[in-house]
């Protein structure tokens, strides 16, 4: 609908509808819920993050701007960072879809279903979520005339499931405001699948173009519109071409982020019920989570002992937006037909254990609920309305399909091979698989000062990770001069690559290497080089540097081992005797241990420091 005619159907709604003419009574106040006579029986399992949200809701409804220029903002800094809580950000307006699954939902909890104080506010807010879009179909969120991706893709998302709300549940809603807000979502995935500068930052912040496959095909299933059809198919191919590497990451902020792609997973997990059913939408999107999971099979490492609720640790010094170091499974629908995503996904009786720990906890403490914190960016998110309207992910894969899965992981399935994965930023992972070990090097341009790239992850399937990097933290690996604020590797790093005595040119994508001993080297700045040896038995580090310098080593250590620094050789020792060592072959290092933080999982971290001068070289080893 032109933008014309939906300013005159708002100016009609506004001149013809009592509840959006300006109220000569004040809206009834939004009442507190009577917990008194809700049960936690009366909650099905997918709904069980409804009752926090239930109990808090009359404080956010009651937050809705009910007079002015503002009217339909809500004016309490619950979702959204406290300096961002401002009218022309239309991420707030995300909340809309709390109030419609409240509106709507005909449960016997509920007692704001079809309630009038709710319904005044909610179709305030649909309002306001309309006249603040501009005549492109954009919306804003950093500053008044920041109209972007973001706030564009997500509040389609949230409207979508707010108008689907009202079309399932039939709750009583004024029929011109639904009319105009859907037109409004028409608009924003028009701008959203048509606009070549919507494709560029799609490009580079992959999470915040994927939620439109959900808004879209809500939106489809009130009624059909060929158009929105064709640019969805159109736009979905194009999202799967362009917004992943050729190595198998999708971009975000133009690089890997093993956590914020998370965000992405939610998006394809609230569609995929919508997306399952359609071969020309689910065959880019298999295509292309094909290829990420390979991408996690390669950077993720399994701990050794929790293969019955696996614990990864990741090659997170390469992380682009987050410092998201260590990851368990989690609901992953599309596992059903993406074996190689089986490793991380949850079995159902993963997930029928976390139900009923959620429904023991709930009764444990039912009635005593925690305060609403505000100002605050995650007291309230509307989030949870995806899953509690109706039940998602009903598949996980069986504890046979997802053992079978991490016995096909390349570093379980194999003892022997050197990789590379490559993207022509350049990012270049060079992976090295020998029987007592598997390494990840990473090497190329920073994307953004929190990567840290050189040696990011060293792992054995008896003792686990040794040593990882963690992209945004003090615990990055890498060769630090004396006085500087960083180590080298915190920097652009051009790294040569050779096997035996060959060179090797990085190609883009996923490639195998030839086999041999592989060796890289780096320059130190200007002061010296680096060499690092993956050999037979061990990881040889060789290195010049003018003056005085230290080598920083982020080691992880499992809970109960034993840690023995003795002259030139640390060792670390776990319980049941399998070993880390660290051994100087320089005269005059020094090793220095550090204090101990936790990491999760039954691992800490410990920097180890060795201080030199001029020249250093040692060796990593397991045994």
């Amino acid at each position: 609908m032109p933008r014309v005619f939906r300013s005159l159907l708002l100016l009609a709604i506004c001149l013809l509808s009592p509840v959006y003419a300006v109220a000569s009574e004040p809206w009834p106040k939004v009442p507190d819920a009577d917990f008194g006579k809700i049960k936690l029986d009366d909650f099905s399992d997918h709904e069980l993050e409804v009752p926090i949200h239930l109990f808090h809701f009359a404080r956010v409804a009651n937050a809705v701007v009910e007079t002015g220029e503002h009217r339909g903002f809500l004016d309490l800094a619950v979702n959204r960072d406290p300096k961002d809580n401002r009218p022309y950000n239309a991420r707030i307006m995300e909340m809309q879809m709390v109030l419609a699954y409240f509106y709507g939902a005909d449960r016997p909890w509920n007692p704001y279903r079809a309630h009038p104080a709710v319904r005044a506010r909610l179709e305030a807010m649909l309002t306001r979520w309309t006249k603040i879009q501009r005549d492109d179909g954009l919306f804003a969120e950093y500053s008044p005339d920041n109209y972007s991706l973001a706030p564009t893709n997500f509040g389609a998302m949230a409207a979508a499931q707010t108008l689907e709300i009202l079309h399932e549940s039939r709750a009583p809603l004024d029929a011109e405001g639904i009319t105009a807000a859907r037109a409004s979502l028409r608009s924003a995935l028009v701008a959203i699948f048509t606009r070549e500068d919507m494709r560029r930052h799609a490009r580079q912040w992959s999470n915040q173009f994927t939620g439109s496959y959900y808004a879209a095909l809500a939106y489809l299933r009130v009624g059909a519109d060929p158009e929105i059809e064709r640019l969805l198919v159109r736009a979905v191919e194009a999202a799967s071409a362009e917004d992943q590497s050729p190595a198998g990451f999708l971009y975000e902020q133009g690089g890997p982020d093993f956590g914020y792609t998370g965000v992405h997973d939610n998006n394809l997990r609230v569609a995929w019920p919508l997306l399952r059913d359609r071969p020309a939408l689910t065959r880019p999107v298999l295509e292309a989570d094909v290829r990420w999971s390979r991408w996690l099979g390669y950077n993720l490492v399994l701990q050794p002992g929790t293969e019955n609720a696996p614990v990864f640790l990741t090659n997170a010094g390469i992380n682009t937006r987050t410092s998201h170091a260590l990851q368990t499974p989690k609901s992953l629908p599309l596992a059903e037909l993406v074996p190689e995503a089986r490793p991380f996904a949850l079995t159902p009786e993963e997930r029928a254990r976390a139900l009923a720990d959620r429904r023991r906890s709930l009764a444990q403490n039912w009635g005593a609920w925690p305060a609403l914190r505000v100002p605050n960016a995650h007291a309230y998110s509307p989030a949870f309305v995806y899953g509690a309207w109706r039940p998602l992910d009903d598949y996980g894969p069986s504890t046979r399909e997802r053992a079978a899965a991490l016995a096909a992981m390349p570093w379980r399935k194999s003892t022997r091979f050197n990789h590379q994965l490559h993207d022509a930023w350049p990012l270049t992972v060079t992976l090295a698989r020998r029987p007592t070990y598997y390494a990840a090097f990473n090497s190329g341009r920073i994307r953004v000062p929190r990567q840290s790239y050189g040696l990011g992850l060293l792992w054995n399937d008896r003792f686990g990770v040794a040593l990882q990097a963690v992209s945004g933290t003090p615990w990055s690996v890498g060769t630090r001069a004396d006085g500087a604020a960083q180590p080298y590797e915190q920097r652009d790093l051009a790294a040569k690559v050779q096997i035996s005595s060959g060179t090797v040119t990085p190609r883009a994508g996923m490639h195998a290497l030839r086999d041999g001993d592989l060796r890289i080297t780096h320059p130190l700045g200007d002061t010296g080089n680096k060499t690092i040896t993956f050999a037979e038995s061990r990881v040889s580090v060789e290195l010049t540097h003018r003056g005085a310098f230290s080598e920083q080593l982020p080691l992880v250590v499992p809970d109960g081992a034993a840690v023995e620094s003795r002259g030139s050789r640390l060792i670390m020792r776990r319980s049941d005797g399998a070993e880390f060592h660290v051994e100087t072959r320089s005269s005059g290092a020094t090793l220095t241990l550090g204090e101990p933080q936790a990491l999760g999982s039954g691992l800490t971290r410990r920097m180890l420091t060795i201080t030199a001068r001029d020249a250093l070289r040692y060796d990593l080893s397991f045994r």
